[in-house]
């Protein structure tokens, strides 16, 4: 069959395929042992990395993170709800927004990157981690020129 040696030649193929099991996989996970999104475990995870207890601004996640701004506040709404962050009003601007993560969001946070490096783990050990490292740099340069194009 000609599609089965486009299927399985193809890097096109292969990283959607890929991109879609890891979504699944990171959906199910996430959501059955933390009660989260994927989007929401970002959020969180990117406001532990960033370290800047002032916080970090929605429009800021939303570009980092490849979500629309409406998506990422509406996230954000969510988290506050749960406990996990809270957002602080600007000193400079009362119109700006700063969110970041409380005690009990440094918590689950904590947990979460505890998931994502068992992940990282099982994809270093199926394809090596130099390898991993090469395949990452050349997609999110596949992706920087996609999105010039």
């Amino acid at each position: 069959m000609k599609f089965k040696s486009f299927h399985d030649r193809s890097l096109i193929m292969g990283t959607i395929l890929a991109a879609q099991s890891l979504q699944g996989w990171m959906k199910t996970n996430l959501k059955n042992t933390s009660g989260l999104s994927f989007l929401g475990s970002l959020i969180l995870i990117s406001l532990y990395f960033e370290e800047n207890k002032k916080g970090i601004s929605p429009s800021r996640l939303a570009q980092t993170l490849g979500y629309s701004k409406s998506r990422v506040s509406q996230e954000i709404s969510f988290l506050n709800n749960e406990g996990y962050v809270r957002r602080n009003l600007s000193n400079s601007s009362a119109r700006s927004i700063f969110v970041c993560l409380t005690s009990a969001g440094e918590r689950k946070s904590s947990d979460l990157i505890k998931g994502f490096s068992r992940l990282q783990s099982l994809i270093d050990r199926v394809v090596g981690e130099r390898q991993a490292e090469s395949i990452n740099k050349h997609l999110l340069l596949l992706r920087d020129h996609l999105e010039i194009a």
